[in-house]
């Protein structure tokens, strides 16, 4: 079971796996921060995929781009739960997402 602080940061901040992916590989950084470059390279998509989703994370308040350089500037208590989706079944997290996503389409949230 996700804990609700998990399923409202989906909801609002990290609405797809790939941000997620993203964030999670941050946390692990030492300072929190890499390059657009490394981090492409680290989850295997492309370097404009990387940016757009650095650029759309960036809008939430969970990172900060500062010309190439990522670094995850999120509260502690966003990296705790950061840290608990990075522990999540990946299915189950795209599952999780996609309900959300429905609810949105239906007009739930």
């Amino acid at each position: 079971m996700l804990s609700p602080g998990l399923r409202q940061l989906l909801a609002t901040k990290l609405d797809t796996f790939e941000k997620v992916e993203l964030v999670a590989v941050l946390a692990k950084r030492d300072r929190n921060a890499d390059t657009i470059d490394g981090l492409a390279r680290e989850l295997q998509v492309g370097r404009d995929v990387l940016e757009r989703l650095a650029v759309d994370v960036a809008k939430t308040g969970l990172v900060q781009l500062t010309g190439q350089a990522v670094r995850l500037v999120a509260s502690p208590e966003e990296l705790a739960t950061i840290d608990e989706a990075a522990q999540v079944e990946p299915r189950k997290l795209v599952t999780v997402l996609s309900s959300i996503a429905l609810d949105r389409v239906r007009g739930k949230r």
